[in-house]
């Protein structure tokens, strides 16, 4: 009976292990537990160990979508290893509660059976992934993640248990001296020699297979982050070109009042043939002219660091005046401001380029007249 149990949260899940609790959010909304998706312990204590950890991330994809027949068959496979595993242990654990002496031979045997399912699980895996039989299912990197993490978890039971045991039952024989597996057994053993070392073969063996999947894994999520990312900036880009044509259809109406400069400039940016990708200085420039149409965007800077350009915020408080004062009719344009000081911005805006006076000057007309500008209230 697991000890582990989950339940769908609105963000995500909930985790329940031994009174702690745990908290996963589903950042990407796909309805699986991925490798970049944190667990946060809301008890303050406690933790998830590797087989917990699968465990939930199965009942996750159960709550989900369901699994698929073969991640069925992983899981199943795993609870076989779990339970030969705890049985493994309480076998060796009533052994060592007898004597010792005339045992070798049962305990070799011991070991020896447990390095047939290692040697099956290396061979079946190793295979699995020369074959390909990780590959992408449909394109979908959650897949394949979770194809290895179920395999790393058989992986633990099927080798990582195994082999610490069988090195016990090498370990615990009857030498009077102080020896080790990698250095052979003392006189009396030495014929054993070649049992060491296929163990120690394993061991590395079972290394290199770790080392495997830990490269796969990686290889995986840097996939999964490279798809990611060229989908968001596909996303980006017609986003992109959908407020660039809004802001071309809107600036080019036939109502449309519009500073000449800028209004030649949006004509150069229409896209009629569709396919047109807007580089960052179109999209900055156009942001320039929806803010403030009746300014040449070569005048507005990207902050106000620059002193011979207008910040974006005071270019749309500049371009709200001189806008009023172009709608108002007759002696209207007055209430705005005098047609001398309409002239002089009209005049210093039309330049080339701008001075760090001129800039000053458009300030101090524009605080002289802002007062002037109607309010929504009005």
């Amino acid at each position: 009976m697991s000890g582990i149990q989950v339940t769908k949260t609105e963000s995500g899940w909930s985790i329940t292990k031994d009174g702690n609790t745990f908290s996963v959010t589903d950042k990407n909304k796909n309805g699986r537990w991925d490798s970049d998706e944190l667990i946060k312990s809301l008890s303050g204590s406690g933790y998830l160990s590797a087989d917990e950890t699968y465990e939930a991330q199965y009942q996750i994809a159960q709550l989900g979508d369901g699994v698929t027949p073969e991640q069925m068959a992983q899981y199943q496979k795993y609870q076989q290893q779990k339970e030969a595993k705890e049985q493994y242990i309480q076998q060796q654990s009533t052994a060592s509660t007898g004597k010792q002496k005339g045992k070798f031979w049962r305990n070799l045997s011991l070991g020896l059976t447990a390095l047939t399912p290692l040697f099956g699980g290396l061979t079946g895996m190793f295979a699995g992934m020369g074959l390909g039989s990780w590959n992408y299912n449909y394109g979908n990197v959650n897949d394949t993640l979770l194809r290895i993490s179920g395999a790393v978890t058989g992986g633990l039971f099927g080798m990582s248990a195994t082999l610490p045991l069988v090195a016990g039952a090498f370990a615990q024989q009857q030498i009077p001296q102080q020896t080790g597996i990698y250095g052979g057994f003392n006189n009396n053993f030495t014929s054993f020699n070649a049992n060491a070392m296929s163990l120690t073969d394993a061991m590395n063996a079972q290394n290199a297979f770790f080392e495997k999947i830990r490269e796969q894994q990686e290889a995986a999520i840097a996939e999964n982050k490279k798809k990611a990312e060229a989908q968001q900036k596909e996303q980006q880009e017609q986003k992109d070109k959908e407020y660039v044509e809004s802001v071309i259809k809107e600036t080019l109406s036939k109502d449309a009042i519009i500073n000449a400069d800028n209004k030649e400039y949006i004509k150069s940016l229409r896209d009629l043939d569709g396919e047109r990708v807007y580089t960052k200085e179109e999209i900055a420039n156009i942001k320039k002219i929806d803010i403030a149409e009746l300014i040449p965007y070569r005048h507005v800077g990207n902050d106000a660091s620059d002193k011979t350009k207008l910040s974006p915020t005071f270019a749309e408080s500049l371009n709200n005046l001189i806008l009023e004062y172009e709608k108002a009719t007759g002696d209207n344009k007055y209430d705005i401001m005098p047609k001398e000081a309409y002239t002089e911005v009209t005049t210093i805006i039309s330049k080339e380029k701008l001075t760090e006076e001129d800039v000053k000057r458009l300030q101090a007309i524009y605080v002289e007249y802002e007062a002037n500008i109607p309010t929504d209230e009005e």
